[in-house]
């Protein structure tokens, strides 16, 4: 299964994506003078800026999602009903690989099935933070706007595909991505100092702000 570039991946990564300087608080006219000639400069790097850190990110999701369509093709959702406790050990070490928490939820009904984030044996219960029911409706990928983790209780964003059998989505499949993880990607770039970088989601929260004290000048 291809993963197809969703619209609020492009909103994460492109149009809500803020490279922000902040005010200099240039009180005398010839700092004045001097911020407007280099506003035609600053406006290129900016947008340069922006498209790499998108591109950064965006790598970053399209592993995740990447994993996620390789777990959906396993083999053990073949049968009816499929081998969830086999799936499980396979959910595991994927998690295990991208450092993060898998879930697996019934396309009806939207419950945990799998849950790697709980210890080995410990079954799921409820429902999971992010609403993934575009997922069984499209049958497209999806990364959500930042929710609230119901087993972690801390802010995540979900990156989920369809498993599709005889044309159904018959199970989601989503791996959390959370913020930090992101704010450490824009941490490793390049940025000059007293330069700010916001992530924000479709929704307008922030997913991740840079701290510009650890850019070089």
């Amino acid at each position: 299964m291809s993963f197809r570039r969703l619209p609020l991946m492009v909103i994460l990564l492109g149009s809500f994506l803020a490279v922000l300087l902040p005010a200099l608080g240039f009180g005398a006219m010839a700092a004045r003078q001097t911020a407007n000639a280099h506003r035609v400069v600053a406006t290129a790097w900016l947008k340069d800026t922006a498209q790499s850190l998108a591109l950064t990110v965006d790598r970053e999701i399209a592993n995740s999602a990447s994993t996620m369509s390789a777990l959906a093709m396993s083999t053990s959702l073949d049968g009816s009903p499929p081998d969830l406790q086999r799936f499980e050990t396979e959910v595991r070490r994927a998690a295990a690989v991208l450092g993060t928490s898998i879930v697996v939820l019934g396309a009806g009904d939207m419950r945990q099935l799998i849950n790697s984030a709980l210890p080995i044996g410990q079954a799921p219960s409820g429902v999971s933070a992010a609403d993934f029911r575009e997922v069984v409706r499209t049958g497209k990928a999806q990364v959500t706007n930042v929710v609230i983790g119901a087993v972690s209780r801390r802010p995540v964003v979900g990156v989920a595909v369809p498993v599709k059998r005889d044309s159904a989505v018959s199970l989601v499949v989503a791996a959390r991505l959370e913020p930090e993880k992101i704010q450490r990607l824009i941490a490793a770039q390049p940025l000059p100092s007293h330069t700010v970088v916001t992530v924000l989601d479709a929704a307008g929260t922030v997913v991740a702000v840079s701290d510009d004290r650890q850019h070089a000048d």
